[in-house]
């Protein structure tokens, strides 16, 4: 059993709350193009504008984190230690505790979850090699690709210091240094309470170091996907880093789009409108 979470930021923090919700939408038509029918979805926001069969929606009446109009780049001085981003990494995270605390609800400590981006799309097959190497502490999408705008995209490598779409981790090794018991109101301030605060922001909260802290420092089963297992959506400007990617020099496959089950929506950089 795979239970896939995705966390959605707060809808003050979108350009148009409606296009974020669109591209969830695209990312749990993905999900359910899986070829084993053994997972589970969970969504965490802060707004549900429309219910989705099957997907267990968490509604967190939370302020929003402050990240005015920063944007990521490679000018940005010190990331890890920057104030917005450490906003992020804490919506994210508590958002990502309420979502285990669901997952272990619906199923067993000793089955996976999947940490996915709400605009992203994963291979057809990750349930299935998930399922398939119940041995395993960890997996981890280390190969992916890049979309970029009209539909053209780049092969990546080390994908999971790019996208937050790339880790899988059993119950039990992720959520076990949260006490669950602190949050009775579902508050973010318990929740801030229920773990310790790296641990929030750089394990729960950020995707770069969650494989070198439980495979690498750790010592914990980690497993490879041996395939290109997500797609990195960089063909909008709802990302956090509000960049709206290149047009790369390869053009999305017939079999790429049906793996992915990718339905390509491009919302315009200046108008926040899609075509």
């Amino acid at each position: 059993m795979v239970t896939f979470i995705i966390s959605i930021k707060h809808y003050d923090n979108s350009h148009c709350y409606e296009n974020t919700w669109k591209l969830l939408e695209n990312t749990l038509d993905s999900i359910n193009n899986q070829s084993d029918s053994d997972y589970n979805i969970i969504v965490v926001s802060n707004k549900t504008l429309r219910d989705y069969p099957g997907v267990n929606f968490i509604e967190l009446d939370w302020e929003a984190p402050t990240i005015d109009d920063w944007q990521i780049s490679d000018e940005t001085v010190d990331k890890a230690n920057c104030v917005q981003m450490n906003n992020i990494r804490l919506d994210r995270g508590t958002k990502h505790v309420m979502a285990l605390r669901e997952a272990r609800q619906m199923t067993n400590d000793d089955h996976f979850v999947m940490f996915v981006d709400g605009d992203d799309f994963i291979h057809k097959d990750v349930a299935l090699f998930a399922n398939n190497n119940l041995h395993a502490d960890m997996i981890r999408v280390y190969n992916g690709i890049k979309l970029g705008v009209d539909n053209t995209y780049k092969f990546r490598d080390r994908f999971n210091y790019i996208c937050g779409t790339c880790n899988i981790i059993k119950i039990n090794a992720i959520a076990d240094p949260i006490n669950f018991g602190i949050i009775q109101n579902d508050t973010q301030e318990e929740v801030l309470k229920s773990v310790d605060d790296y641990y929030l922001k750089m394990i729960l909260g950020s995707h770069k170091f969650m494989y070198k802290h439980f495979v690498e420092y750790n010592e914990l089963i980690g497993v490879d996907i041996p395939f290109p297992a997500a797609v990195y959506n960089c063909s909008h400007n709802e990302q956090h880093s509000g960049q709206v990617d290149e047009v790369h020099s390869s053009k999305l496959t017939n079999e790429q789009i049906k793996n992915f089950n990718i339905k390509y929506i491009y919302v315009n950089e200046i108008t926040g409108t899609y075509k």
